[in-house]
């Protein structure tokens, strides 16, 4: 008796085992297995060798850390885990360093990032209370071809619709904190936005009630003249009347925005998708996945 009992127990251990077995494939394969490789390159596009990379997933905190090699790079396969974080020295938890291993399948990945801690620390300030500011509002008209004067830069935004076409006569702002203004004009037909503002300062970009929904900052470079370009696709409130009440509603954008930079001084070109590995936003990896 005590035979059979240890033998169905011994059965059904032995089951329970190969299930086991068959949840961990059923979860490998689910999982897929990801190889990722890396190039970090400093502010000035030069490789960062022999520097500590930390990975952390977001969601369970499992974390690797592994170093880049001569050129720059790593090579890292994922194995676990779905959203993942990379954290580099004083840059961490940085939004645009982020990325995701899709389930399911085995995938190469390759990505860009460029370590540049001045503009980490400008994109992720705390915001400012604008409602304790006394700003001053100075409307400026400017054609995109004027010509900055002593003092002043000209700093353009062209701005496209989800469509690509240029958004018109459409307000626009740049907010300068230290000078306490915000300075105001309206795109023209190609959807530019030019204005002439003091050097050697920081300025937000407010659009559609959005404050801060972008930067550009000015350097002490006289005769600068910046463009940065980027789609915003506008708020469009319409109304439906039945009987005696009015609903107000918002059309869906037609897609996504998605910001470029592109960023000029006496012709030379600054920022933006160059060497120094600025992609669609700044500091936002360039990604490429194979399967």
């Amino acid at each position: 008796m005590k035979k059979s009992m240890m033998a169905r127990v011994g059965a059904a251990f032995a089951v329970l085992l190969f299930l086991a077995a068959v949840v961990r494939g059923q979860g490998s394969t689910l999982q897929g297995i990801n190889a990722l490789t890396l190039t970090v390159l400093d502010n000035h596009g030069k490789p960062m060798a022999a520097t500590d990379v930390e990975f952390v997933e977001t969601q369970t905190r499992e974390r690797y850390i592994q170093k880049t090699d001569a050129q720059g790079v790593l090579t890292h396969t994922f194995t676990t885990g779905r959203f993942w974080q990379i954290n580099i020295q004083n840059v961490r938890d940085y939004f645009f360093w982020q990325f995701e291993v899709p389930p399911g399948k085995n995938y190469k990945l390759s990505k860009t990032i460029t370590y540049d801690y001045q503009r980490y620390e400008r994109e992720t300030r705390p915001a400012v209370d604008r409602a304790i500011l006394m700003l001053q509002t100075v409307p400026q008209s400017f054609a995109p071809d004027a010509k900055p004067t002593t003092g002043l830069g000209l700093a353009k935004l062209e701005i496209s619709k989800g469509d690509g076409q240029p958004l018109l006569n459409y307000p626009v702002a740049l907010t300068c904190y230290k000078l306490g203004k915000t300075f105001t004009t309206r795109t023209n037909a190609a959807g530019i936005a030019t204005f002439m503002v003091p050097l050697d300062n920081e300025y937000e970009i407010d659009i559609d009630g959005i404050a801060s929904y972008d930067y550009t900052d000015l350097p002490n470079v006289p005769g600068y003249r910046g463009t940065k370009r980027f789609t915003y696709e506008p708020t469009v409130i319409k109304e439906k009347t039945v009987r005696d009440t009015t609903e107000q509603f918002l059309d869906p954008p037609a897609t996504e925005p998605q910001p470029t930079l592109l960023e000029t001084a006496n012709s030379v070109f600054l920022g933006g998708g160059n060497a120094q590995g600025y992609g669609w936003w700044p500091g936002m990896p360039t990604e490429t996945w194979v399967s």
